[in-house]
């Protein structure tokens, strides 16, 4: 993060685990999210994200039936996303937080008064980057944090 700008990525190993081994390709694959946002305002903020999943790592796993008629489905998009944001209110677990005593004069221990629910709605439209990926995704968000 630095000024209005926050840059963000997440990496992730995906293999299942349990259930019949027999059933059950063993492989390997590699997810990734990543989005570089410009915040203009306490409420609005502009984002470009990317998605993708790479399937089967190293040749990992045995392939299926689906999997040697179609092959492996590696994806990936990117696209703009617009993000609003709001306060909605005082937080659900203020009593928690600050004791009962500073929930009820609506203030807590650091003196900001009481603890807000926070609300971010996204919205936009992620491109497809390779032939395995759709053209079009529409992506939605509601994030709610108290």
């Amino acid at each position: 993060e630095s000024g209005t700008w926050t840059a963000t990525t997440n990496l992730t190993l995906v293999h299942f685990f349990g259930g019949d081994s027999e059933e059950r390709d063993e492989k390997w694959d590699f997810f990734y999210a990543s989005q570089l946002m410009y915040k203009f305002s306490d409420t609005w903020t502009l984002a470009v994200e990317a998605y993708g999943t790479v399937d089967r790592l190293g040749n990992t796993g045995t392939r299926g039936e689906s999997s040697l008629l179609f092959g492996d489905f590696d994806q990936h998009r990117l696209g703009p996303i617009v993000y609003y944001a709001f306060k909605a209110g005082p937080s659900p677990l203020e009593g928690l937080r600050g004791g009962e005593k500073a929930a009820a004069n609506g203030d807590d221990d650091d003196g900001e008064g009481p603890e807000q629910v926070a609300v971010s709605i996204g919205a936009g439209l992620l491109f497809g980057l390779n032939e395995n990926t759709p053209d079009t995704t529409l992506k939605r968000s509601v994030e709610v944090e108290f």
